[in-house]
């Protein structure tokens, strides 16, 4: 899936992301209507275009969103 698995550094960025975003672990069911933030979120964690794309295609396909 991933080209390059994101780096403790990346993972903990993203986490203070989703805290400032105010998403909870509870968005992350796909069910809250904060899939989209979710998914702009994930920029944190890819490290190329590639990458991103294929996990907000991911998350946007298991929550059905087109």
């Amino acid at each position: 899936m991933l080209k390059k698995k994101p780096a403790t550094a990346e993972f903990l960025a993203w986490l203070q992301v989703l805290r400032s975003m105010e998403l909870e672990p509870e968005d992350m069911n796909l069910e809250t209507g904060k899939t989209e933030a979710l998914a702009l979120s994930f920029s944190i964690l890819a490290k190329s275009g590639e990458d991103f794309a294929a996990l907000k295609k991911e998350i946007l396909k298991a929550a059905d969103v087109k």
